[in-house]
Formats: C-alpha cells, sequence, structure tokens
C-alpha cells in the first residue's frame, strides 16, 4: 500500500500518544482546531544560532512572521536572542505586544505610509522594497521631526558569468540595473543610514544562492565608490523542510503517479489532474505541480553549505571567509523553517462519500481556507484518531475535502491510502501546518468561524495547554 508518512517531532508524538488529548480539545473548541507547540519554534531559532556561534559569524536571525499569527509563538520568541521580521502594521504591533523592541525588529516587504510611520517611531530597521518607499520614508521622517532612519536595500536581478542562470522575475526588490541612481540618491540623503543589502530566494537551491550572494557582495562593495559605508548583507530565508519521514515512500508514491498518468494503475490525482504531469499518447509530459516534500538535509547542514559555499568571483573563497575579511555582518530571516513542526490542523469527519467518478471522499468540518495545502502543494497523510477500532478494518484510497458549498475545496487533490476507513465523528490530523497552511488563507467564507488556536507546554512529562490569543488588531 503506498504510503506518505508524515515527519513528527517526538514532542508532538508524544502528545499524542493519548488520544484524549486532542479528542477532548477539539469536543470543546470545535473543528477544526488549530494546536501549537511555541518551545519548538524556541528550538529551531536556536538551532540556527548554534550555527553562527559554530563558525563563529558575526550576525543576527530575523524569525519571520508572516507565516503564522499565533501569539503564543512570538511572544516565545521574544524570550529568545532573535529578532523578528514584520511584514505589515499589525504584524509590527504584534511584535511589539509580544514584549520585541524595535531595536529587535526588521520591517520587510510593500509597505504604506501607516506601516513606515510606526517603524521609524520605533527605530526598526526598514528593508526598502521600492525607491518610492524610500521616498516615502524621507517625507514621513520630516513629518514626524526624526532625524534618521536605518535601512537595507532589497535587490533583484542577478546574473552570472560562470553560472547559466535560469531567471525567474520577481516583483520585489530594487533591479540592480538600477542601483547607483539609487545610490547616488543615498548619497545625497544623509538621515536615510544605508545599513546594507538583502535579497530573498524562496526555495532557491544553493547554486542559484550562492549566484545571488555573489552579486550582492559586489554591490555592497561598489557602495564605497558612493561614499556610503554598508556593513550587512541579509540572505533572507526560503530554508527547506521535510514533511515525510521516508525518501522511499516518496520516491515509490512519485513513480506510481506516473504510471497512473499513464493509466498503468489507478488514478492518484482528484480528477485524473495528474499533478502536472500528463498523458501525451502514451508518453509522460509535463513537470510536477507540487513541492519535493521529502528532504533529505536539516536545516542547520542546508545553512553551513551555504556558508561554507565557495564563490567562483571571489576566487573561491567560502562565503564564510569573505564575511570575515569584509567585516559584513549576516542576516537571515527564516520562516518555515523556525515553525518546522510546530503546529498541527485537526478536524472532525462529516462524511464519507463516493464521488461520480468513484472515488472514495472523506468530507471534514473545515474547508481549504483552513488549510492553504492546494497553494503549497505539500504531499503528506494525515494521522487518523479512530473512536473506535475496527475488527475487520477496510482500508480504501481516499481524497479529503472541506465543507463548502464548492467543487473547488478540496483538502488534498492526492490519493491518500489508509488502513482503516474513518467515519463521522473520527479525527483526521494534518501535521505541520504552522508555516503558511493553518491561517495564511483562513476567512470567514460562507460565514463560518475560522479555527481556534491553542498552545500546548511541555513541562517534564505533563502537558499543558492555553488558547493562544490571536492578534487582530482593528
Amino acid at each position: 500500500m503506498l504510503k506518505l508518512t508524515p515527519k513528527v517531532h517526538t514532542i508532538v508524538r508524544d502528545y499524542l500518544f493519548h488520544k484524549s488529548r486532542v479528542q477532548e480539545l477539539t469536543d470543546g473548541l470545535g473543528s477544526p482546531l488549530n494546536i501549537l507547540f511555541p518551545q519548538l519554534a524556541s528550538d529551531n531559532a536556536k538551532a540556527f544560532l548554534e550555527v553562527f556561534h559554530k563558525h563563529k559569524i558575526k550576525g543576527r536571525v530575523f524569525c519571520a512572521h508572516k507565516p503564522n499569527k499565533s501569539q503564543a509563538i512570538v511572544r516565545r520568541l521574544a524570550s529568545e536572542n532573535v529578532g523578528m521580521d514584520v511584514a505589515s502594521h499589525g504584524e509590527l504591533l504584534s511584535a511589539l505586544q509580544a514584549g520585541f523592541v524595535g531595536e529587535r525588529l526588521e520591517a520587510t516587504g510593500p509597505k504604506n505610509e501607516k506601516f513606515i510611520r510606526l517603524a521609524l517611531q520605533h527605530g526598526v530597521v526598514i528593508a526598502i522594497d521600492s525607491t518610492d518607499e524610500l521616498f516615502l520614508i524621507s517625507k514621513v521622517l520630516s513629518r514626524l521631526m526624526l532625524t534618521e532612519a536605518r535601512v537595507l536595500l532589497r535587490i533583484s536581478g542577478f546574473t552570472s558569468p560562470h553560472t547559466k542562470v535560469h531567471g525567474r522575475d520577481t516583483r520585489f526588490g530594487i533591479n540592480l540595473k538600477d542601483l547607483d541612481a539609487t545610490y547616488q540618491w543615498l548619497r545625497d540623503h544623509k538621515e536615510i543610514k544605508f545599513l546594507g543589502l538583502s535579497f530573498h530566494l524562496n526555495a532557491a537551491n544553493t547554486t542559484e544562492k550562492t549566484i545571488a550572494i555573489e552579486n550582492t557582495l559586489n554591490a555592497l562593495v561598489k557602495a564605497s565608490l558612493y561614499g556610503l559605508s554598508p556593513s550587512i548583507i541579509s540572505i533572507g530565508g526560503g530554508f527547506h523542510i521535510s514533511y515525510l519521514e521516508s525518501a522511499e515512500e516518496w520516491d515509490t508514491y512519485i513513480s506510481a503517479l506516473k504510471k497512473s498518468v499513464l493509466e498503468e494503475m489507478e488514478a492518484l490525482s482528484w480528477d485524473q489532474s495528474g499533478l502536472g504531469y500528463r498523458n501525451e499518447n502514451g508518453t509522460l509530459d509535463g513537470s510536477a505541480q507540487f513541492a519535493d516534500s521529502f528532504v533529505s538535509h536539516t536545516v542547520s547542514e542546508e545553512f553551513e553549505k551555504i556558508l561554507e559555499s565557495p564563490l567562483p568571483l571571489f576566487d573561491n573563497t567560502a562565503f564564510k571567509q569573505i564575511l570575515d575579511e569584509l567585516l559584513f555582518e549576516l542576516w537571515i530571516e527564516p520562516g518555515r523553517a523556525i515553525l518546522d513542526q510546530a503546529g498541527m490542523t485537526v478536524a472532525r469527519v462529516l462524511s464519507v462519500t463516493r464521488s461520480a467518478m468513484d472515488e472514495t471522499v472523506v468530507i471534514l468540518d473545515m474547508n481549504r481556507s483552513n488549510l492553504n495545502s492546494q497553494d503549497l502543494m505539500v504531499l503528506a497523510d494525515p494521522t487518523i484518531v479512530y473512536q473506535k477500532p475496527k475488527e475487520h478494518p477496510e482500508s480504501a484510497g481516499v481524497f479529503f475535502a472541506g465543507n463548502l458549498c464548492l467543487k473547488s475545496d478540496l483538502l488534498t487533490r492526492h490519493k491518500t491510502y489508509l488502513d482503516q476507513l474513518p467515519e463521522p465523528g473520527d479525527l483526521v490530523i494534518f501535521h505541520n501546518t504552522a508555516a503558511y497552511m493553518m491561517d495564511f488563507a483562513e476567512s470567514h467564507t460562507l460565514q463560518q468561524d475560522i479555527a481556534k488556536k491553542v498552545a500546548i507546554t511541555k513541562i517534564d512529562e505533563t502537558f499543558t495547554w492555553a488558547l493562544d490569543d490571536n492578534y487582530e488588531p482593528l
């Protein structure tokens, strides 16, 4: 039977050992329910700090707020030696309320005047996304009668003389071609203190990041020609995490998916979509439209590989050595990697039915806005908490769907094989949903409530829980 066994942290596994815990919470707080483990977010942040310490790199970790709105996680991170990357006025308020001060915050993403004003009032470093933001900051600074704004410039448009670059367009950042004019403007506006340059490549490989690092280092050195003296390079986030336990299961499932597209076995994708693959007269064509859900390395190993990567434009000197020689400080802005294993989403089974194409569909008391898996396209099996095990269980391949009166309300588009078919009242647990899944796209569609959150704390062998007071500023 095909399986995609989810990777589950030992603390989460220990919590689920007594299934009554999650059953009682769901009975009391409703379905769906988001369960968070702030301690794991804290541990993930410490793992990055350990890499900085191991390699004697001067730098800072700014944990991205945007993957999750949990105030419990933000408060927990505020107690660690890390900063926070905030991408909106609301996130900035949330971080301040949780205990962060302006010195520990970085404002990123497109910004309106309200966001910029609050950031300037608290002395937050602002990562500039466009030259128009620079102009607006200068105006707001004058209105507030403040003397200084500290900024990074986010850049894009990377090229390489030694490696073929498959450029992916982005609307974020200042194109390197326009950087000279921006440097000239900064030279003439002393009230804007230019700290350095940043970039963010989502889910890029080490080669792509190395090219971006080379471009950014060259641009930092070039700034001295304009009388500027930057000292910081921020390489953003985009670190990869693994959602699955087994490489073998992943390879086997993807191989079976391709066979199903070629009609060599039963369909493994909803409505025979192929999840990006297609059958062209008996030949497999197309490409995967889902994430690589298994990753063999840890986040720390990936970060170390970046630090140790030789830079061809710098005589193949390792990145970490260049940082030391040029006296640059390294900043990172991890998001998904900070929330790895730090949350799960639970939903109750409403019914089990058959589709028009005779597929088994499990209807859950939640909807696609409660689990943003369609955008991320992570393929992983959920865990089923059965009310009662059957003496002779019936295994089945199923799809999970939501409670909206919309045909697009599918929670999974890949077939999941279960040892026992669930029944109404059973619980379905989707693992590792804290980053971008559980509340990044939630809505009150059909006037339904959004999921409540609880934060779990483990002290010795005892688990306690508390409602997570999500901060929703007006």
